[in-house]
């Protein structure tokens, strides 16, 4: 009836009553069964699965009549009813995956989690791939808001082992292992988490992995790692750059740590509120702990240059310079200082180093004695002063700036005190006598230090030779010469000196236009008391007397020399005694004074006579011709 005349109402009261006389009539239940699905009727369905179920001995079969029964009974909100089913299907068929997951979804929903969990378990051991990952990763989940977090690992290990890599029992895991506190185990999970999210969920796990392995596990070498690839994420969070610095600076690893902050000085620019923060603690490190001195002044140089006025900047760049070596750099920075300062006094010390490093360092004692001298110009009198006049009449002298040390010496003469100021005039002298040709520089020191010490001969001596030898300035010998007189020298110096004088003003050729030659007789007679003994103090004397007619006087010098003639002089002695006594004799009529004279050399004409026989050229006669000859010939000369 059903199939051909389309009456479900009559064909089921014809099923219905077959069943009354054979309640497990299959033919009739499959009819029902088809009217059921047909006008879906769920009441007629499910009547028709229970009846098949009492009489079902095949587990497959009655698990389906269960799924039936359960689908209509969830329908209806009949939950415990439909659990029923399930769990009857499942002791029917323990094996039965679709029992066992009909029977976890109902207990889900259910809130029964105990049983749940133990269904979950079943029904895991049942599935393969990722349903059985799902199964693992619902029961652990439930373990772990039954706060049995170690059988949640278990199961969640189990879950990873299946299919490595899912996310969200990576977390799940991380989670887990954090509340059981083994930060070992954690670290290693969050390590593959962090590595399976993409890039924008990176940041928290890496930051947590960061901080384990900091601390309590204390690898600072991984959470460096960690620190690192936390960085590079776009859009780090806050604070990473400076606990990434922080644990760099706590491992030692201080060359990593500059390359770092190098790339983040990159990476914001001038302009940045924090690019001075950067530099300064770069510079440092560079500075203190890798020795890079170089580097660390070329980044305190580019700081200073941005802001000249920063003395925390200059103090940097200045410690630097000094700890790389580098003279030129220091140089420089010494030279900004010194212009920064108003007053010489202020500037001296700067300038005194900078001079110092030229000279001692960068070889160049030519700039070094600019600087020295605009020291002693704009603090005179200082005590940086006095040291760079020292050193720069030093490196003129080493340097061969005669010129220029000449100037120092003579601005130096004015106010240094005695004995300085001789020993001054005195280098002041050799200066210009030997290395700038100046012999007239030269005298002129001399004579200024004889003025103050006539006691030195040596000082007159050279004065004299410059003036007579080297200037042919006899004028000039002349005037020192007399100095040297009226400052009182020794009787031998004197004698010297006037036999010199004498000589000069005899000789017409040099004798100064205001001079004239009888001056030289009074030069002479002072020798000659000086002196009796001088022949030629004596025989200029005697000419000189001779030849103007003054006869006594002429004997009177004659007297005196002979006096002090001793036996050595023999010959001369007689000469002059003949000579005497035909002055007394013939000028002066005095026979009385001549005949001693003649008769002391009486003797010695004997002799002479005797040895004229034999060599008349020796006679005492001719020995008197000559030297009177001789004599002419000097006093006309």
């Amino acid at each position: 009836m059903l199939e051909r005349f389309d009456e479900p109402a009559s064909a089921r009261g014809a099923f219905e009553h077959a069943l009354t006389r054979d309640a497990h009539h299959r033919p009739a239940l499959a009819g029902l069964r088809r009217i059921a699905e047909r006008t879906n009727d769920p009441d007629l369905m499910l009547a028709v699965c229970e009846r098949e179920a009492e009489r079902c001995d095949d587990a497959r079969l009655f698990g389906e009549l269960a799924q039936q029964a359960a689908s209509v009974l969830v329908a209806r909100g009949e939950l415990e009813r439909a659990l029923e089913w399930a769990t009857r299907a499942c002791d029917r068929s323990p094996t039965s995956r679709s029992a066992l997951e009909l029977r976890a979804g109902l207990e889900q929903r259910l809130g029964r989690t105990d049983d749940e969990i133990a269904t979950l378990a079943r029904l895991a051991d049942r599935l393969e791939g990722a349903e059985r990952v799902a199964a693992l990763h619902r029961r652990a989940m439930l373990l772990v808001e039954r706060e049995e977090p170690t059988d949640a690992l278990a199961c969640l290990e189990s879950a990873e082992a299946c299919i490595p890599g899912r996310i969200e029992i990576l977390e799940t895991l991380c989670s887990v292992v954090q509340r059981l506190g083994r930060p070992a185990d954690e670290a290693r999970w969050l390590r593959r988490l962090s590595e399976r999210l993409p890039t924008e969920r990176r940041a928290e796990p890496l930051l947590r992995l960061a901080q384990l392995l900091e601390d309590p596990i204390g690898d600072l070498e991984s959470a460096i790692a960690a620190r690192h690839e936390l960085l590079a994420l776009p859009g780090a969070p806050a604070g990473a750059l400076d606990a990434l610095v922080r644990l760099l600076e706590l491992a030692g690893r201080s060359a990593e740590l500059a390359a770092l902050l190098e790339r983040e000085r990159e990476r914001i620019g001038d302009n940045a509120p924090e690019a001075r923060a950067l530099d300064l603690r770069r510079g440092r490190l560079l500075l203190d702990a890798l020795g890079d001195c170089e580097a660390a002044a070329g980044i305190f140089r580019a700081l200073h240059e941005r802001e000249p006025d920063d003395e925390e900047v200059l103090a940097l760049l200045e410690r630097a310079l000094r700890a790389g070596r580098d003279a030129a750099g220091l140089c420089e920075l010494l030279e900004r200082r010194a212009a920064w300062e108003s007053d010489g006094v202020a500037r001296a010390p700067f300038l005194l180093e900078r001079a110092q490093l030229l000279e001692e360092v960068l070889g160049r004692p030519e700039a070094a004695c600019d600087v020295y001298a605009s020291i002693v110009a704009d603090a005179p009198g200082s005590a940086a002063a006095v040291l760079a006049s020292s050193r720069l009449e030093a490196l003129c002298e080493s340097t061969g700036q005669w010129s220029r040390l000449r100037g120092l010496l003579v601005a130096r003469v004015a106010g240094a005190p005695e004995p300085e100021r001789t020993a001054l005039r005195l280098r002041i002298a050799d200066i210009c006598r030997d290395r700038l040709q100046d012999p007239l520089g030269c005298a002129t020191q001399l004579e200024a230090v004889a003025a103050t010490h006539p006691e030195r001969v040596p000082i007159w001596q050279q004065i004299q030779d410059l003036h007579l030898r080297v200037l042919d300035r006899p004028a000039d010998w002349l005037r020192v010469a007399h100095a040297e007189l009226s400052s009182v020298p020794t009787p031998r110096r004197e004698l010297v000196l006037r036999i010199a004088i004498g000589r000069l003003l005899l000789d017409g050729g040099r004798r100064p236009s205001d001079c004239n030659a009888a001056d030289a007789i009074g030069h002479f007679e002072r020798a000659f008391q000086l002196d009796p003994s001088h022949a030629e103090a004596a025989e200029v004397l005697a000419g000189h007397y001779e030849r103007t007619g003054k006869p006594t006087e002429l004997a009177r010098v004659l007297e005196a020399h002979l006096l002090v003639l001793d036996d050595a002089h023999a010959s001369e002695r007689d000469d002059l005694r003949l000579r005497l006594a035909r002055v007394l004799a013939r000028s002066l009529g005095d026979d009385a004074r001549a005949r001693p004279s003649t008769r002391r050399c009486a003797p010695h004409a004997a002799r002479s006579a005797r040895s004229r026989s034999r060599s008349p050229r020796s006679s005492s006669a001719q020995a008197m011709r000559r030297r009177r000859r001789s004599s002419r010939r000097f006093v006309a000369r």
